[in-house]
Formats: C-alpha cells, sequence, structure tokens
C-alpha cells in the first residue's frame, strides 16, 4: 500500500494526504479548463502550489512523528494538523472556484469569515508545531545526534517563519511597497518590482525539510560533528530568513 508507513505513524495525516491529492488533481483540471485570472495568474496556480506544499509538510510531520514517538501528545498533533490542512486548502480551492483570492480577502461578508476561518486554523496549526517543537527538545536517545539536531532546528526555524506570517496579516499583504499581484518570478510569483515577505516565509518553512535531511546525511557519512555543522546550516538558513525579511520590509526585490 502507498506510504503504509505513513498511515501507521498517523492514520489522520495519511487520509489528509490523499484528499490533498483530490485538490491538486482538481486544481490541475481547473488550471486546463478555466483561463480566469486572480492578481495576474491563472486562479488555480495557488491551490495548485499550496496542495503541493501541503503534501511535503503532511509527509515531513508524519515522519517526524514516527521517528519521535511522542505517544498520545503525537496522535492529537496528527489530528489536529490533518483539520487544520484540510480545511485550509479546501477553503484555497473554494475560493479559486469563486474566482477570487484567498488571503486578506475581506471585500464581502463570505470572503471575510473565509479569511477568519482559514486565520483560525493556521493559527491552531502553529500553536501544535509549538508543541511539536518543544516535545522534540526532550531527550530522544534512539535518535542520532545530527538528524536529532537538523529536527529541533528546522522546527524552531519553522515556527519562526510561522509567526513571520503574522507580518502579512497585520498589513493584510505579502507584497510591500506595491499591491500584491504585480509582475512577479515564474510559479514562485515574488515580487520582481517590490519587497515579498513570502520569500522568508519560505526559507524558514522549508527549514524542516532541510535541516533534518541534512543531519541525516551527516549522521550516515560518520561526521562525528554533525549537531555542530547542521547548526551552522541552520545559522545561515535563519540569516538568510531575517536578511530577505528585511530587504522585503525595506519595499526591495529578492534581486535589485
Amino acid at each position: 500500500m502507498m506510504f503504509r508507513w505513513l498511515r501507521a505513524a498517523s492514520p489522520p495525516l495519511f487520509w489528509t494526504l490523499w484528499f490533498q491529492m483530490a485538490l491538486l488533481a482538481i486544481s490541475l483540471l481547473g488550471l486546463m479548463a478555466d483561463s480566469r485570472q486572480v492578481m495576474g495568474i491563472n486562479a488555480w496556480i495557488k491551490p495548485l502550489k499550496f496542495c503541493l506544499s501541503v503534501m511535503i509538510y503532511l509527509l515531513t510531520v508524519a515522519w517526524l512523528l514516527k521517528d519521535l514517538k511522542l505517544g498520545w501528545p503525537g496522535a492529537v498533533i496528527g489530528w489536529g494538523i490533518a483539520a487544520a490542512m484540510v480545511v485550509e486548502n479546501g477553503l484555497i480551492v473554494v475560493q479559486a472556484y469563486r474566482g477570487v483570492t484567498s488571503h486578506f480577502n475581506t471585500s464581502n461578508a463570505l470572503d471575510g469569515a473565509i479569511f477568519g476561518v482559514m486565520g483560525v486554523f493556521i493559527a491552531f496549526n502553529t500553536l501544535l508545531m509549538a508543541w511539536l517543537l518543544v516535545l522534540a527538545w526532550l531527550p530522544h536517545a534512539d535518535l542520532s545526534p545530527g538528524y536529532l539536531a537538523g529536527v529541533r532546528w528546522g522546527l524552531l526555524l519553522f515556527f519562526a517563519g510561522s509567526l513571520q506570517a503574522g507580518l502579512m496579516l497585520r498589513i493584510m499583504a505579502h507584497t510591500v511597497g506595491m499591491r500584491d499581484g504585480g509582475p512577479g518570478l515564474p510559479l514562485l510569483n515574488w515580487s520582481t518590482k517590490a519587497g515579498d515577505l513570502r520569500i522568508g516565509h519560505f526559507i524558514a518553512l522549508h527549514a524542516l525539510q532541510v535541516l533534518p535531511l541534512a543531519g541525516w546525511l551527516l549522521d550516515r557519512a560518520g561526521v562525528a560533528a554533525a549537531p555542530v555543522a547542521v547548526l551552522v546550516l541552520a545559522a545561515g538558513m535563519a540569516a538568510a530568513f531575517v536578511v530577505v525579511t528585511l530587504q522585503a520590509l525595506a519595499g526591495k526585490p529578492l534581486f535589485f
């Protein structure tokens, strides 16, 4: 069976992954059949990207729950994250179908309510990841040191990236210096004319994959100082996160 380990690690995350695959298929069909644009790009690009990102996220969290062996707290975290991702991406697809933007959209009562519900569930997801972060810093003697360091620092950076989303919520946009929806990089659509807070958000969130993988590879290679090497890599990613976030707040694009 596909991802048998995932079903054993967290049944709710397993079924949520399949739900995301269904949303991905809907988004692909929408992309091919629907030419409407939202903020300068096809309406279905955003749900397509979010489905892919959430699928990676679900697999990562399930893998961490499997390795950390957290018992009932792990089960609660799995169920909570599954619920949050079902609601978040489900509503993004609904908004794409309606031909309107999903985030920062308070143009009418319905759109405002949808954005509000999304915000509640993303905040819930952030709290669950904070709990997982605390649990990861407890002793886990059965895990190799480099990998464990990667898990811990990866979760910390992920949490920082989640908090950084508060900056976007405060200004009700992800672009600084222009309105959302201007010229952007292919696929990622990061602004090429103004600051874009999504860049730092991306770096911090994906530390959750980069750092544990780096630690695991260093352990496999027999590097005695693997935890130190992971810390150096984490510091580099944290510095990049801070620099591009400050650059975005100054209204400057990534390449200028």
